[in-house]
C-alpha cells in the first residue's frame, strides 16, 4: 500500500506539469438577490470612465448552462419484478466451499484465496441456500467476516448474496437468480496487480427509485480509489457513479435536503496536497441518471492562484459569501505564495526526487508580476458578485478601487480594461448579459490575460481559461 501511495503522489506532481483539462465553466443565470450586502473593499473612489456606453453587443459564445438541483418529483420508482425462479433448495446440502481462517491458513499459505465466487455459485446451483452460504462466509478470517450482505438487490423478492472476496484484488461479487439458475456479477479487476484496499459496502436506496444501490470503493492501481454505485437495471448491475473517485471511505447524507442521498468522498489532505493540487471533500449528487461531482471543498489555499480558483468555483456554486472571502484572500493575504512556470518545474523535480534523494534546488523566487494580475482580477470578480445581487453602490465602490489601484500598473491594467468594458456595457441597460458579453469580447481580443489564470503550467486541477470563463453571469 505504501508503495502505491508514493507512486500516486509522484504521478500527481508529474500530472501537474501536463496539459490541464478543458472543461467549460457553467453559466450562472443572474437574478436579483435579496441577500444582505456583501462586505466591500476600501472606499477610495476615482471618477468613472467617461466613454460612451457600448451600443451593440456581440452575442455571447455558446457555453453550457448551469444545471439546477435535481427535481426529485421526476424520479420514476421501479416496479417490483415477478418473483424469480431459483434452483430447488436441498436442505441436506452443506456448504463446503473454502474460506480462509486465521491463523490456521498461514500454515498452508492459503490466507489469500481467489475463486470463492465460483465455488459459491456452484454450491447454490446445486441446491444450496443463500443463508447457509452466509453462515459459512461468517466463519472466515477470525470468524468475524462482515463484508457480505444477503438481501433483495434486483427487486424480484428473492434474497441475493453480495460479498467481497479474499483475493489480493478484493473484488465485489453479487450472486443472483436469473432464468432458473444463479449467475454472478464481478466488479472490475485492477490492471496494475494487487495490494488492494476496500471499505465495507453501503447498501441503501440512494436515489429513491425503490431499488437499493451498492456503494463501495475499490483501489484501482495507484489512483486509489474508484467509487462504484451499483444498481440492477433489469439485465445487469450498472455503475451509477462512473466518474467518481475517493481516497477516504465514502459516507452518505442528504446534504441539499431534496430526498436523495449524496455520496461524500475525498482525500487525506495531509498526504495528497502537493503543488497546486489539493484534495478535500467531494460531494457526488444524483442528477437523474448518475451520481456526478457537484461540489468540492478544498483545504485553505497555499498559493494565491488557489484562492482565485476557490472564488471562481464558489461563484459557480452560487455561494457568493464564500466566493467573496476567497477573492479578498487574493487581495489581502500577503502570506500566499506565488505560482510560476519556474515553481511548476521545481515541484515537478521535487516529485521526481521522492524516494531517491531530497531536492537541493532552492525554491524559486516569488513571481512579482502575479499579485497585480490576480488582485485586479479579484476586484473585478467582487464587482460582479455585488452586481449579481443588485448591490450597485457596493459594486461602484469596488470598481473605483480597482481603477485607483491598478490603472497605472502594467500588469494589472489589462484586467482594469476588461472591467471597464463590462462596466460601460452594463450601464446602458443594467443587464449582466450586456456586461458579460463586452468583457468576454475584450478577453477574446486580449487572450494573454487568461494565461495567469489557467494554463499548461498550472496543473491538473486547473483548466485552460477561455474568454467565457471570466464572466459566468447571464
Amino acid at each position: 500500500m505504501f508503495r502505491n501511495l508514493l507512486a500516486f503522489i509522484t504521478i500527481l506532481i508529474l500530472v501537474s506539469a501536463c496539459a490541464p483539462t478543458t472543461q467549460t465553466i457553467p453559466v450562472i443565470n443572474n437574478a436579483t438577490s435579496t441577500s444582505s450586502p456583501l462586505p466591500t473593499a476600501d472606499t477610495t473612489r476615482t471618477a468613472l470612465p467617461s466613454e460612451t456606453p457600448t451600443t451593440s453587443i456581440t452575442p455571447l459564445p455558446t457555453i453550457s448552462t448551469f444545471t439546477p438541483t435535481f427535481d426529485v418529483s421526476t424520479i420514476v420508482t421501479v416496479t417490483p419484478a415477478p418473483k424469480a425462479e431459483c434452483p430447488k433448495e436441498n436442505p441436506n446440502l452443506a456448504p463446503t466451499f473454502y474460506v480462509p481462517k486465521f491463523p490456521g491458513c498461514f500454515d498452508t499459505d492459503h490466507c489469500v484465496f481467489s475463486g470463492a465466487e465460483e465455488e459459491i455459485l456452484n454450491y447454490l446451483n446445486k441446491g444450496g441456500s443463500i443463508q447457509s452460504a452466509v453462515s459459512r462466509l461468517r466463519t472466515a478470517i477470525y470468524g468475524n467476516y462482515k463484508d457480505y450482505a444477503s438481501q433483495d438487490l434486483t427487486g424480484d423478492n428473492i434474497p441475493d448474496l453480495m460479498f467481497i472476496d479474499f483475493s489480493e484484488q478484493h473484488r465485489m461479487h453479487i450472486l443472483y437468480c436469473s432464468n432458473g439458475h444463479y449467475e454472478v456479477f464481478t466488479s472490475e479487476k485492477d490492471p496494475y496487480g494487487s495490494d488492494q484496499m476496500v471499505w465495507q459496502p453501503i447498501i441503501q436506496d440512494l436515489n429513491h427509485d425503490n431499488l437499493p444501490e451498492i456503494l463501495f470503493s475499490q483501489e484501482l492501481g495507484v489512483f486509489c480509489c474508484k467509487l462504484f454505485t451499483l444498481e440492477w437495471n433489469g439485465t445487469i448491475f450498472q455503475n451509477l457513479s462512473p466518474n467518481s473517485f475517493t481516497q477516504v471511505q465514502p459516507t452518505i447524507k442528504d446534504i441539499d435536503k431534496n430526498g436523495t442521498l449524496e455520496i461524500i468522498g475525498g482525500a487525506n489532505t495531509e498526504v495528497y496536497t502537493v503543488g497546486l493540487n489539493r484534495f478535500g471533500t467531494l460531494v457526488f449528487s444524483w442528477n437523474g441518471n448518475t451520481f456526478e461531482l457537484v461540489k468540492e471543498s478544498f483545504p485553505s489555499p497555499t498559493f494565491r492562484i488557489q484562492a482565485v480558483y476557490d472564488g471562481d468555483r464558489e461563484t459557480l456554486n452560487k455561494d457568493f459569501k464564500k466566493a467573496l472571502s476567497s477573492y479578498q484572500l487574493v487581495i489581502d493575504d500577503l502570506t500566499l505564495e506565488s505560482w510560476s512556470e519556474a515553481r511548476s518545474l521545481y515541484e515537478q523535480r521535487n516529485g521526481e526526487s521522492m524516494g531517491a534523494s531530497i531536492l537541493t534546488d532552492p525554491t524559486p523566487l516569488p513571481n512579482l508580476t502575479e499579485y497585480p494580475r490576480l488582485a485586479s482580477y479579484a476586484y473585478y470578480r467582487i464587482m460582479l458578485l455585488h452586481l449579481a445581487q443588485g448591490q450597485i453602490s457596493d459594486a461602484t465602490t469596488v470598481y473605483n478601487t480597482l481603477q485607483e489601484k491598478f490603472s497605472n500598473d502594467q500588469y494589472g491594467h489589462p484586467y482594469v480594461e476588461m472591467a471597464s468594458a463590462f462596466w460601460n456595457a452594463y450601464q446602458s441597460a443594467h443587464m449582466m448579459y450586456d456586461g458579460c458579453a463586452a468583457a468576454i469580447e475584450y478577453t477574446a481580443e486580449h487572450p494573454e490575460i487568461l494565461t495567469p489564470l489557467g494554463s499548461d503550467y498550472h496543473g491538473a486541477q486547473s483548466h485552460t481559461y477561455m474568454p467565457a470563463d471570466v464572466c459566468p453571469f447571464r
